[in-house]
């Protein structure tokens, strides 16, 4: 089908950062969004959430 695996690879690439990016940016931007607090940065709410056993648990299974 492909004359070698440069070629391949060379199609897939594009489709692969374009499908990664979709999934990576919303992440990215929850993940910022917990770290800030009001004006300023804060890793409280994840020590909240991690404080209490249900959540250590539900976490850690």
């Amino acid at each position: 089908m492909f004359q070698n695996r440069a070629e391949a690879f060379a199609l897939v690439l594009p489709a692969a950062i374009f499908a990664g990016a979709i999934f990576l940016v919303p992440v990215v931007i929850l993940l910022s969004e917990g770290f800030r607090s009001g004006d300023s940065w804060t890793i409280q709410a994840y020590i909240d959430f991690f404080a209490q056993p249900l959540n250590q648990a539900v976490f850690l299974r």
